[in-house]
């Protein structure tokens, strides 16, 4: 069955050209088969270690059985009541290992070529022409030949190699002032002498030192040309361009980083009630030590409860990490953010196609998170499960369908079957949690809830929840969801008592449940429900009205209160602002002014308007009329011109650095290539079981895993301490990710308790850079927080000598 296969390809040829192949196997020559062709550059083979596929090998590997058991008991009695059996647990089991962190791909060309299957002519030969991308390296041909009966596979490598061979490198990240350098190497393999005018372009986000420049090679020469570069007070991506012409050959490359402040991003905000209209004006003191490129003030004036109702929908759209909750708080906002949403909410809208690839990109993420059970794990790859989240993230697809967008119907259809599957057996015991019932009722609820806007709820498990559970829920929520699901599978009186009781009866929420919400969260959340579903009382939305008036007085004592709102707390002020903007009949209109132009606004119960700092030099007014009261938010956010004042009052962190042999670093300039260990020490001062470690990295270091590699190096290192080798005992890791620019780590705290992370920074890029200050905070309670200081403030990298 082995076919015998031979490739025929050029040894070395120039990129940006077709490149021919012939794939010749004669044993299937006049027989029906095929042959499949990948070009890969073998730098990514080799990183991967990818081996030459062998069907052959593949097919006739001995293989056992794999074995799943599975009951049917929930689809044949339905749980209506009864005590639940006590599991108990031995101490044989083994412990599951810590997973594996992963880093994201740097932005690098990679190829990747692909030719779909060829049919063989009469001679066992298949032609291919691949278009090869301007690429300088080694490409490894790939062939797999098949037919009906047998199967062979083979590779063969060429060189792709240009007259003249030009690489960029550049720091990874920088933030505004650090001082780096460029570096451009060059290789002339055009056969003969040339001269070259080099020119490199950053747009106005770096300052360069002599970016043109007239560079003499010889034949086969090298030569590597740096450019000294400052970060000016800017933000954004970096793209520079370097442009490079000869007399026999021209190059253009590029390389892209992030230029962005050193300390964490802040978030200020006021509140103001007006009894009547009257011209306001942003507030300085609100930007005062902000830089003014990142500078964005947005201002909401409304009859509707004073909520930042615009302000958390761009938050929630740009929010830069995705566990499955964020993913989804992601994502719900752009099922609904059309046109006329957008237009209400006094926001940007998304082009029709942008919002469907985000979309689409969303979906595609939950579904690689999916497990076979039909459930989500809470980080990508990981094998921790929240049951909990997953009535929340079928409720996103289930309104992306009716939306008219097309997340994917396997995954949406498991996901439902896990629903009704956990209805009808009981829900999931949350043993973990001191509300462990809660949390099973509310995943009932919240299932039911999802399931019943489909019309597919069992309306026995709904009514049992009901008649016997209800009274162990600690908060509101649930009861609404199981409201509304009972009103839309037919059992109105239940449900009316339901709804009636979720506001009526009072509740002690715990400051944390382990339901990622929270009193705001909650009130809000179920006010959009029921109006969404036209079940609303004048008196449940007052009680929004009063929560926001509280929320108003609170900022006015404490400007810093609401200042940070969690994913959940946005979604469902987002939620409950587009339910409450359809139809208003107390509006107000007016007009802005910035400058001299003068932009009227039409009667409505909503203004939002952002300002930049251009905008805000120029001199903003806004000048409302109408009937009071009229509430006003102002929200600020932006980078701080300077270091931030340490806070350590709920949680403390501290980020110190060490060498190789343990020793702690003294701020001694660096030699690129030279090894450091990052440090954490993180105390919190209560228990916080979703909090996340946000640490940014100078720009000439870059982030390494110090989980990869060979671990006997470290054998013998111990850092304040603790032995290198038991390092992954000392905190509670949920999850971890290396990016370009900074260490992200999901990790559970208890109070008291110190936890310490650790990761590798190696100096790559010669310059003066500054310091970031490290940050945590509790995802969901954001007031939570700490940050701490940097040390050094500066690091300097060189050159060897």
């Amino acid at each position: 069955r082995k076919l015998a296969l031979r490739i025929d390809a050029v040894a070395k040829t120039r990129p940006d050209q077709p490149l021919e192949v012939i794939v010749h196997a004669p044993a299937l020559a006049g027989a029906k088969a095929s042959v499949v062709l990948h070009a890969v550059d073998v730098g990514i083979l080799n990183l991967t270690q990818f081996p030459l596929p062998d069907p052959n090998a593949w097919f006739f590997a001995p293989r056992r059985y794999g074995i799943d058991a599975y009951d049917v008991y929930s689809r044949i009695i339905e749980s209506l009541d009864g005590s639940k059996a006590a599991l108990r647990y031995g101490g044989d089991a083994a412990l599951l290992s810590l997973p594996q962190a992963r880093r994201p791909n740097v932005k690098v060309l990679t190829v990747d070529l692909f030719a779909p299957p060829m049919a063989v002519d009469a001679k066992g030969d298949a032609h291919f022409r691949l278009n090869l991308p301007d690429f300088n390296g080694t490409l490894r041909l790939s062939a797999l030949a098949f037919g009906d009966q047998n199967f062979g596979s083979i590779a063969k490598e060429t060189i792709v190699q240009a007259p003249l061979v030009v690489e960029i490198a550049a720091p990874r990240a920088m933030a505004s002032g650090d001082h780096a350098e460029i570096a451009l190497d060059l290789e002339n393999l055009s056969g003969a002498d040339d001269h070259y005018q080099i020119t490199l372009d950053a747009g106005d986000l770096l300052a360069i030192t002599q970016p043109k420049r007239s560079l003499k090679l010889a034949k086969g020469a090298r030569s590597t040309q740096t450019f000294k570069i400052l970060a000016r007070e800017k933000l954004g991506v970096v793209h520079v361009t370097a442009k490079v012409q000869g007399s026999a050959a021209k190059a253009e490359r590029w390389a892209e980083f992030t230029l962005r402040p050193a300390y964490p991003v802040e978030h200020r905000s006021r509140a103001l009630t007006l009894d009547q209209g009257r011209d306001l004006t942003p507030d300085p003191a609100l930007r005062s030590g902000l830089m003014a490129a990142s500078l964005v003030s947005r201002i909401t004036l409304g009859t509707l409860p004073p909520l930042p109702f615009a302000s958390v929908v761009n938050d929630l759209i740009g929010y830069p990490y995705g566990c499955v909750e964020q993913t989804t708080s992601k994502a719900f906002p752009l099922v609904y953010l059309d046109d006329a949403t957008a237009a209400r909410f006094g926001v940007k809208p998304l082009a029709a196609e942008d919002r469907r690839n985000r979309l689409n990109a969303a979906f595609a993420r939950l579904a690689s998170m999916q497990t076979a059970n039909g459930h989500f794990n809470y980080w990508p790859g990981d094998s921790f499960v929240v049951t909990h989240i997953t009535p929340y993230v079928a409720e996103m697809l289930v309104a992306a369908k009716e939306a008219g967008f097309a997340p994917d119907e396997a995954m949406l259809e498991k996901t439902l079957k896990r629903l009704n599957d956990d209805l009808l057996s009981g829900g999931t015991p949350h043993y973990e949690y001191d509300q462990a019932e809660h949390l099973r009722i509310a995943e009932e609820a919240h299932a039911g809830y999802v399931l019943a806007k489909l019309k597919r709820a069992p309306l026995g498990t709904l009514r049992a929840i009901f008649d016997n559970d209800r009274g162990k829920l600690i908060a509101p929520l649930p009861l609404v969801h199981l409201g509304v699901a009972l009103v839309l599978q037919g059992d109105a009186k239940r449900g009316q008592e339901a709804i009636a009781e979720a506001f009526s009866r009072k509740f002690e929420r715990p400051s944390w449940v382990g339901d990622y919400g929270s009193e705001l969260r909650d009130l809000t959340l179920m006010v959009a429900i029921l109006n969404e579903h036209g079940l609303s009382q004048p008196e449940y939305d007052a009680r929004v009205y009063a929560m926001a008036r509280e929320w108003t007085g609170r900022k006015l004592d404490y400007p810093w209160f609401g200042s940070y709102l969690s994913t959940q707390e946005q979604i469902a002020i987002f939620r409950l602002g587009r339910s409450l903007l359809g139809d208003l009949s107390r509006k107000i209109e007016g007009d802005v002014r910035i400058g001299s132009i003068h932009e009227p606004f039409a009667a409505s119960a909503q203004l939002a308007r952002s300002f930049v700092a251009e905008d805000l030099a120029n001199g903003v007014t806004l000048a409302p009329r109408g009937p009071g009261p009229i509430f006003m938010v102002e929200d600020v956010v932006g980078y701080p011109n300077t270091p931030p004042k340490v806070q350590d009052q709920n949680v403390a962190i501290r980020r110190l650095l060490y060498r190789q042999d343990g020793s702690q670093y003294d701020g001694a300039p660096l030699t690129t290539g030279e090894v450091l260990i990052a440090a954490l020490d993180i105390t919190a001062h209560q228990d916080m079981h979703d909090a996340l470690i946000v640490d940014l990295i100078p720009g000439g270091l870059e982030l390494e895993n110090l989980n990869l590699g060979d671990q006997a190096i470290w054998a013998g290192v111990s850092i304040d301490g603790v032995a290198l080798s038991e390092r992954t005992s000392q905190a509670e890791i949920r999850y971890e990710e290396y990016r370009d620019d900074r260490y992200v780590a999901a990790i559970q705290l208890a109070a008291g308790q110190k936890s310490k992370l650790y990761y590798l920074l190696r100096a790559v890029s010669p310059g003066r850079y500054q310091v970031p200050t490290p940050l945590v905070e509790d995802m969901y309670r954001p007031q939570l927080r700490g940050i701490g200081t940097a040390v050094p403030a500066l690091i300097e990298v060189h050159e060897p000598q």
